[in-house]
């Protein structure tokens, strides 16, 4: 069965989008840093400031949403030392475990 070529691949026009806007991006960062504006910073503002440069979309959270992220980073806070002692641990036991398979197999 021969393919259909009548309708647009989807996949490669998205492909040539972004790469022709990656493309313009490079040439217009390559384009201020020879006329010396040469901060990278300086460079994804002019970006941003021409739709070039892509940012998340941003959404304002609710008093509730900033307190129960407060108190999720309090607690992850607090979990961290145990969750290091755990991970130093669990690589500890690991290599015992290598080293007794290592010793076995020259029994």
């Amino acid at each position: 069965m021969a393919a259909r070529h009548d309708r647009p691949n989807i996949a490669q026009m998205n492909l040539a989008k972004n790469l022709c806007i990656a493309m313009s991006c490079i040439a217009f960062a390559f384009s201020m840093n020879s006329f010396g504006v040469s901060s990278q910073v300086d460079v994804i503002q002019a970006l941003r400031d021409r739709g070039l440069w892509p940012e998340p979309p941003r959404r304002v959270r609710t008093a509730t949403e900033q307190r129960a992220w407060r108190c999720q980073q309090a607690r992850d806070e607090r979990d961290l030392p145990a969750a290091r002692w755990y991970a130093r641990a669990a690589a500890t036991v690991a290599e015992e475990a290598l080293a007794e398979l290592d010793a076995a197999d020259f029994r």
